[in-house]
């Protein structure tokens, strides 16, 4: 199994992504490398020079030793949790991704310190959500735990398939329910050629709708066999998926989706369905890719 790696820059997301992963390290005994980005002042000047131009080692030094600190003023026990610290000259996105190729998992604050106000999803997040080949977990800088329930998307697509199976293993290793979410959204839009208008065209639409949420659950759900030894609760709920997904959410201490798959939870590279979850869901969301 390899580390498990998260992102620091002392911001409120990374405080809350750090304290996140240090209690995933210890379920999981997984040892937790701690990457932290450090850009020279002047390379926002020119962007196209080598970072690691003219570093010092001492710089890199100074940045390593900023995390001792940052990691006790966290408040979270790392007693029995093998930590690693690393530090990145470049980007952060580019750091994060390159230690993610062995990793078991990436974790990252939602918004980083950099960030412009008011974005719930930061530049950096969003890149490691897209393209790390590990899942990702994206913490909000307040995500209460608690509630010991753990809600997946499932659309009958590949990557929902993959979001199932690490969801019930996050279930295991954290001794939580597990919720399994099938979303159907029946034509709700107005005026003449809206959802009146189709269900005349088409009788029993919705109902159809239904029933094919209803069996990309069951059918995800017997997939899994008797593999999985956690308590699972199918759920069939009808409206837009990011809306009922991000609703859902709110009794979960982790919400998970695939990143891939046909036009259902995924659709592109990251759909917007995960793109909405991922900005606007108050806990942790797990991004898997297929």
């Amino acid at each position: 199994m390899g580390p498990i790696i998260v992102g620091v820059d002392r911001s409120e997301a990374s405080v809350a992504a750090l304290c996140w992963a240090v209690e995933e390290a210890r379920r999981a005994d997984a040892s937790l490398l701690v990457v932290h980005a450090h850009l020279p002042p002047w390379h926002h000047k020119h962007p196209s020079r080598d970072a690691r131009d003219g570093v010092e080692p001492q710089t890199d030094e100074a940045a390593l030793a900023r995390l001792t600190p940052f990691i006790a003023t966290a408040d979270v026990d790392t007693e029995g949790v093998e930590i690693v610290r690393r530090l990145h000259v470049g980007r952060a996105a580019e750091g994060l991704l390159d230690a993610a190729r062995t990793a078991s998992l990436l974790v990252i604050g939602s918004r980083g310190a950099g960030g412009f106000e008011g974005l719930l999803l930061g530049s950096t997040a969003e890149h490691c959500a897209r393209h790390a080949l590990c899942p990702v977990v994206v913490v909000p800088a307040r995500s209460p735990r608690g509630n010991g329930r753990i809600s997946v998307g499932v659309d009958g697509s590949t990557a929902s398939e993959r979001a199932l199976a690490w969801a019930v293993h996050e279930a295991e290793i954290s001794d939580a329910g597990l919720d399994v979410i099938g979303v159907y959204h029946p034509y709700d839009a107005k005026g003449p050629y809206g959802g009146e208008f189709m269900q005349l065209a088409d009788p029993g639409s919705t109902e159809r709708f239904r029933l094919e949420a209803e069996q990309h659950v069951k059918a995800a759900i017997a997939s899994l066999g008797a593999q999985a030894s956690v308590p699972i609760t199918p759920v069939v709920l009808a409206g837009h998926p990011a809306k009922v997904l991000i609703e859902r959410s709110a009794t979960s201490d982790l919400l998970v989706v695939g990143r891939r798959g046909g036009d259902g939870f995924a659709g592109l590279l990251l759909g917007s369905v995960t793109r909405q979850v991922l900005h606007h869901a108050g806990v942790p969301v797990a991004v898997v890719p297929s």
